[in-house]
């Protein structure tokens, strides 16, 4: 890849960079991930459509994407779309975010559109990531309001809604796929990847099991595989630093969305193949996490 196409996907970061080192008002944060939000669905749009035009199904695997024309992985797309849903969702519960209507009508527009999106590409980790955004939602306002039976219906709400959609999202043959197929497989991903960082961390650890081309599954995994022990280093304490980041100032502004856009990050990055199509934008994302909860 080209100088020129490194600096200008790394452009958003300069300038979220900038804006956090130059703006004291908090507000203009929200501002900024409801823009980003637009940008990574209007990406993800593109592609898909981009795809549909110009191959036929199934699509899972394979996106044509709409800048370059390069055939990649479904995940970098499917991961934009449903992200820029799970982004507004996690500022829902936020009293101090301003014009509400317009947030829950983007946030309904973006739902559908990301959910249309997952469908065509087979991806069914958002319905559930999803759903775990509306729990944290409801315990968040349960908390903060003393209404438990608001969180008890939310609670109820999400549970009936994933078991009406159960054998929609999931094959037929579950549990074939979970004690002989791939959801054995990923398990024993994880077991020979901790099995070789025990011995040594500082090696480039080997997927053993022949699926979708020896990758992990697991950004962390992936990146350590792909990129070696410092790498993987730096993936890890971006996570540790962040986290921190939110426990340390739990009573600043935004934290406590962040903390729910967070926790509905962390199921992309333990169970998705790298996303291609995708990085520089979650590489933003990701360092806009930790500067939305710092000075």
């Amino acid at each position: 890849m080209s100088l020129v196409v490194y600096l200008v996907r790394a452009i958003p970061l300069l300038l979220l960079i900038l804006v956090s080192l130059q703006l004291k008002n908090k507000s203009i944060y929200f501002n900024l991930v409801f823009l980003f939000s637009l940008g990574m669905l209007t990406h993800a749009i593109l592609n898909t459509v981009n795809t549909v035009i110009i191959s036929d199904p199934p699509y899972y695997g394979r996106v044509y994407e709409f800048f370059t024309g390069g055939r990649v992985n479904s995940p970098g797309t499917t991961l934009l779309a449903s992200f820029s849903s799970l982004l507004l969702l996690g500022f829902v519960g936020d009293k101090k975010v301003q014009k509400k209507k317009l947030l829950f009508v983007f946030l309904f527009i973006t739902f559908l559109i990301s959910a249309a999106i997952s469908l065509t590409f087979l991806a069914r980790t958002y319905f559930f990531v999803l759903a775990i955004g509306t729990i944290l939602i409801a315990i968040r306002y349960a908390s903060e309001t003393g209404k438990i039976s608001f969180f008890l219906l939310s609670l109820f709400l999400s549970v009936t809604l994933l078991a009406s959609a159960f054998k929609f999202l999931l094959p037929a043959n579950l549990s074939d796929r979970i004690i002989n197929g791939v959801y054995s497989m990923k398990i024993q991903h994880n077991i020979d990847y901790f099995n070789q960082i025990g011995e040594n961390f500082f090696i480039y650890p080997k997927s053993y099991i022949t699926l979708d081309v020896y990758w992990f599954h697991n950004f962390f995994y992936d990146v350590h595989r792909s990129s070696g022990p410092y790498a993987a280093i730096c993936a890890y304490g971006i996570v540790l630093i962040t986290s921190f980041s939110i426990v340390v100032n739990w009573e600043k502004r935004y934290t406590k969305s962040l903390l729910i856009i967070f926790s509905l990050f962390i199921p992309y990055l333990l169970t998705t193949i790298p996303w291609e199509s995708s990085e520089y934008q979650i590489i933003v994302l990701f360092a806009g996490f930790t500067m939305l909860v710092a000075d």
